[in-house]
C-alpha cells in the first residue's frame, strides 16, 4: 500500500511540537525523546516521539494537520496500513487543532491514537492510556473564514475547485478567475496556511480540495440563503416546469440558473423532485405573470433567489437547454437545504466532482 505524507506548514508543526512537549511532561516518569522523522518504506512522519517507561517502549508516528473533518480523517485513514501490518511498539497518531467527536470516534476504530490542540485526547499504547473529551474547539476563527470565502474571494476558490490538479502561476489564477493579483496573493497564503494548497517553484496547486470543498460546505451552510416562496400550479411534471420557467426568463430578457434538488435531478437522474429552486438576476413583474406564481410565508414548491453578486452565475452551463449553477455551486446549495438534499449532495459530489 502506497502512503504518501505531504510536507505541512512549519509554523503548524512547530505548535504541535511544542504542545506536546507540555502534554508528554505531564506524564510521571515517562522518557520522551524527539527524533527526526525518516521515511519507512512509503511512510514519513511530520513528528516522531520515541517513548520510554523502565524497560517499555514505543515509537509514535505523527501526523500533524490543519483540519481533522470527518472526510479528510477518512482519507488518511484508508492511505494507511492495516493493523496487523504494524510492527510492534509502533503507533499512529493524529495532530490537530481539534478533532471533533465524529472523528475521534473514526480513528478510536482504527486504534489510530489523537492529541488535539484544544484539550481532548485518546491515546492507547501498550504501558500508557490517556482519554480526554470534551472540550471545545479553541481555534474557531470565523473572521478568517469570512474572509476566506467572501464573494470576491470565491472566484478564486472556484476557479481552483473547477480545476484541481492543474498548477497555476499567481498571475495566471488571477487573470482567469477576473479578481486582482493582490487578491490572489494573499488567498494563496491563506490556503498554503490550512493546507488545502501549495506553492512550489513559482507554481500554485491545491493539494486537499476536498478538504477546502468541505470548509466551504460547513460555512455556506452557516449563511441564511434568502429564498423567496411561491405555490406554482404546475399542470405537469417538474421537468416540464423547468423549461416553462426557462421560456418566461427569455422572454423576459432575464437571466437564471437552476439549483437545489430540480437541477440535480437532471444530473442524478433517480432523484425525486417536489420543489423548483432559481437563481435570477432579478424578480421582473413579467416573469411572475407568465407564471401565475403566487408568493406565500412557507411552504412553497417555486423558489427564487435574487443574486447579489454575479459570482453565483460564475460556472453556470446548459443541460436539456436549461441553464444550472456550477456543480461546486449546486453542491452547497443542496448541502444548506438539508434532507434529501444532502442526499444529492453526496450523490453529485461522487459522480460529477470526484474529491
Amino acid at each position: 500500500m502506497i502512503v504518501e505524507f505531504k510536507n505541512k506548514g512549519k509554523y503548524l508543526i512547530e505548535d504541535a511540537e511544542k504542545y506536546l512537549a507540555r502534554f508528554f511532561a505531564e506524564i510521571p516518569d515517562l522518557l520522551v525523546k524527539r527524533v527526526e522523522p525518516y521515511p519507512r518504506g512509503k511512510i514519513r512522519p511530520d513528528i516522531e516521539l520515541r517513548l520510554s517507561r523502565g524497560d517499555q517502549k514505543a515509537t509514535l508516528l505523527i501526523e500533524v494537520k490543519a483540519s481533522a473533518e470527518p472526510r479528510i480523517i477518512g482519507d488518511w485513514l484508508d492511505r494507511l496500513p492495516e493493523l496487523r501490518e504494524w510492527p510492534e511498539g509502533l503507533y499512529f497518531i493524529l495532530c490537530a487543532p481539534y478533532v471533533s467527536p465524529k472523528a475521534a470516534e473514526m480513528l478510536k476504530s482504527r486504534r489510530v491514537g489523537y492529541i488535539d490542540l484544544s484539550g481532548n485526547c485518546w491515546l492507547h499504547i501498550e504501558f500508557l492510556f490517556i482519554e480526554r473529551s470534551g472540550q471545545p474547539n479553541r481555534f474557531k476563527a470565523p473572521k478568517e473564514q469570512q474572509v476566506l470565502f467572501a464573494p470576491r474571494a470565491s472566484r478564486i476558490l472556484r476557479t481552483l475547485l473547477e480545476n484541481p490538479t492543474k498548477e497555476w502561476t499567481l498571475q495566471e489564477l488571477a487573470q482567469t478567475a477576473g479578481v486582482s493579483l493582490g487578491l490572489v496573493h494573499r488567498m494563496s497564503k491563506a490556503l498554503e496556511e490550512r493546507l488545502f494548497a501549495e506553492k512550489r517553484r513559482g507554481q500554485f496547486t491545491l493539494q486537499d480540495p476536498g478538504g477546502l470543498l468541505d470548509a466551504w460546505r460547513n460555512f455556506y451552510m452557516g449563511l441564511r440563503v434568502r429564498w423567496q416562496r411561491y405555490y406554482w400550479p404546475i399542470a405537469q411534471d417538474m421537468h416540464t416546469g423547468m423549461h416553462e420557467i426557462a421560456k418566461a426568463a427569455r422572454e423576459a430578457d432575464l437571466r437564471y440558473a437552476f439549483t437545489g434538488p430540480a437541477a440535480a435531478s437532471l444530473l442524478v437522474p433517480y432523484l425525486m423532485v417536489s420543489a423548483i429552486h432559481c437563481y435570477v438576476g432579478a424578480l421582473k413583474p413579467d416573469l411572475l405573470d407568465a407564471l401565475k406564481a403566487n408568493p406565500i410565508p412557507s411552504g412553497g414548491n417555486l423558489f427564487f433567489n435574487v443574486i447579489q453578486r454575479e459570482d453565483t452565475f460564475l460556472g453556470s452551463y446548459q443541460v436539456e437547454d436549461l441553464y444550472l449553477v456550477s456543480d461546486i455551486q449546486l453542491y452547497l446549495d443542496l448541502c444548506s437545504l438539508g434532507g434529501r438534499g444532502e442526499e444529492a449532495a453526496e450523490a453529485l459530489r461522487e459522480r460529477k466532482l470526484g474529491f
